[in-house]
């Protein structure tokens, strides 16, 4: 039974890293192409290119543009039927007509983009996470807490490879992004329930835990799949959810690890544990109550999400050298993994009964 698992294990383990390359390529074509405001036209009888869908999230709906709306322009093009044959939904700056209240509505993707500069970030980031999966998955223990981590890395790999694509409002770039955002928390929160110094919570909650974190990333697949497909007008009731299980899997992650924090005993285990402390509390918090707190109450989050994001993952390299107080560090800052794993011996290496 042991060798089944480890099996299906490894197997999914590779699948991610697979789907990891596969995605990084469509998110790099994605991010160099133009970016797409999110409808749907059709020709209307007088030749009015009407609006028979809007993707949710996309610019367009971000703008107020619903079905039955009239598109009017695209980049200053007077769209027409052989213009949108072309061109489709490509562009930048757009207008609509509602109907019957003669309002114009426009809008631009221009909020939405990346620059140059924080694209190559977020794929640089990516790409260390990924890296950082294999290093840590090829390692010979098989222990929940090694695991956990691995699967966590990876899944913080697609997220950020996936935000330049969806910053271009691909709308399966940004479905994507969401569960990997998804999985990547509630691993988070899974991690550090099955860390060593939460044995007496595991032995109750992980199991069931261990299912609810496989099941909730593919609901919120289905969820968003059924949103997008068959019934935008939920969309925003969707995101809430998805914003409310993200900043309560980080959220209930940072408390396990203060928990385990200030029940250690062990000398070795409670300093690796303060370097963890150091490095994750302060970013992954800023990251809780300045982005998904607004954005769970309905206003714009305080800090960029992404720059903040990047802030999760560079913030624990320098924090973490001045608490080892080692010199290694200082070639290896660039390293954007959990911090403790330059510190030895690993916390998650002793052996759990």
């Amino acid at each position: 039974m042991k060798i089944w698992s480890r099996r299906l294990i490894g197997a999914s383990w590779g699948l991610l890293a697979i789907g990891y390359v596969v995605v990084s390529i469509l998110s790099l074509w994605g991010r160099l192409g133009p970016t797409r405001i999110g409808v749907s036209v059709s020709p209307g009888t007088d030749g009015a290119m009407v609006v028979q869908r809007v993707h949710p999230g996309g610019a367009a709906w971000e703008t107020g543009i619903r079905p039955g709306d009239i598109l009017l322009t695209l980049d200053d093009r007077i769209l027409t039927p052989q213009e949108w044959a072309s061109s489709g939904d490509r562009g930048v700056y757009f207008t609509a007509l509602r109907p019957g209240t003669n309002q114009i509505l426009r809008g631009s993707t221009e909020r939405g983009s990346y620059s140059p500069l924080l694209s190559s970030s977020l794929f640089f980031s990516g790409f260390v996470f990924a890296l950082t999966s294999f290093f840590v998955f090829s390692r010979a223990s098989r222990k929940p807490e090694v695991i956990t981590l691995a699967f966590l890395l990876i899944s913080a790999a697609w997220a950020l490879t996936l935000a330049p694509a969806a910053g271009q409002w691909l709308w399966w770039a940004a479905m994507l992004e969401v569960v990997s955002v998804t999985a990547a928390a509630v691993l988070f929160y899974y991690f550090f329930l099955t860390f060593p110094g939460q044995r007496t919570i595991r032995r109750k909650l992980s199991l069931y835990m261990g299912v609810v974190v496989l099941a909730t990333p593919v609901l919120m697949l289905g969820l968003w799949l059924y949103t997008i497909l068959v019934q935008p007008s939920i969309f925003p009731l969707s995101r809430r959810l998805f914003l409310g299980i993200t900043a309560a899997s980080l959220t209930g992650g940072i408390l396990l690890l203060l928990r385990s924090y200030f029940s250690a005993r062990e000398p070795v285990i409670r300093e690796q544990l303060r370097i963890m402390v150091v490095g994750t509390v302060a970013p992954v918090l800023a990251f809780v109550v300045l982005v998904l707190g607004p954005l769970l109450a309905g206003f714009h989050a305080v800090l960029n999400p992404e720059l903040t994001v990047l802030g999760i993952t560079l913030f624990p390299s320098p924090s973490a050298t001045l608490s080892c107080g080692t010199s290694s560090w200082a070639s290896a800052g660039w390293y954007t993994a959990a911090p403790h794993t330059f510190c030895s011996p690993l916390p998650f290496s002793s052996s759990t009964p």
